[in-house]
């Protein structure tokens, strides 16, 4: 299998209460795969998605709804068209509560596979995912209650790499409201069972997130090519 080709991120600001917040505009081919990640500081708030330009089919793979906990949900939408387009998280309920989302576009991609979700009341983040094919990518959002800092350099965030190298793309601290994490491994390999999350900062009152998207199978093997005629290399006398 050929892993799926990350494009790009595009990302809402973390900071607001109102009750719509917007990504920036980015633009999608036909047949890619996107992976939308909200957060909400506590787990009041109700979010709705959407999308501007031909609207896609949005998906709820996971979300974790527990009470003292960030919000978390996950969803997933297969770009029907090309387009040039934003994404809108939409709330409802709660008071003056913070949230953002962002969007994750992935190209020669086959399908959404698996997805996971836990919830723990402290510690480093772990997740496990079991993806149900080879060369997924697997993109994990996390949301600390307790608001740590995981600041680089001191004390600093490490993420898991079971799953291979994660590429962070989301960072985000209040320390009165929350604390966000986001990213993606681009090529799990073997299909298996493989544990996500951080292992730095500690101390997390954390929900945590996962979701796998496959990739596309490879181009036949072409080296050796037999002719239509099997006789035709042979040498006539």
């Amino acid at each position: 299998m050929a892993a799926p080709t990350f494009i790009q991120e595009a990302e809402t600001a973390w900071t607001s209460t109102s009750s719509t917040r917007v990504t920036g505009t980015f633009t999608v081919a036909q047949d890619d795969i996107l992976v939308a990640m909200w957060m909400c500081e506590n787990n009041v708030k109700s979010v709705s998605i959407s999308n501007s330009g031909t609207a896609f089919t949005w998906t709820s793979q996971q979300e974790v709804s527990v009470t003292d906990y960030c919000r978390v949900r996950v969803y997933t939408a297969p770009a029907s068209v090309g387009q040039s387009m934003t994404v809108t998280f939409t709330t409802t309920g709660g008071l003056n509560e913070a949230h953002g989302g962002n969007v994750f576009t992935f190209r020669d991609a086959s399908a959404v596979g698996a997805s996971s979700k836990t919830n723990v009341a402290s510690g480093a983040p772990t997740l496990n995912l079991t993806t149900t094919q080879p060369n997924s990518a697997i993109i994990v959002f996390n949301g600390d209650w307790n608001a740590v800092d995981g600041t680089n350099p001191t004390p600093g965030r490490t993420w898991r790499t079971g799953a291979g190298t994660l590429t962070e793309q989301t960072y985000f601290r209040d320390s009165a409201r929350y604390t966000v994490y986001g990213g993606y491994h681009a090529d799990a390999g073997a299909t298996g069972t493989y544990a996500v999350g951080l292992t730095a900062p500690t101390g997390q009152k954390y929900a945590i997130v996962a979701v796998e998207v496959k990739g596309i199978a490879s181009a036949a093997d072409t080296s050796l090519v037999i002719p239509s005629n099997p006789f035709q290399h042979m040498l006539v006398r």
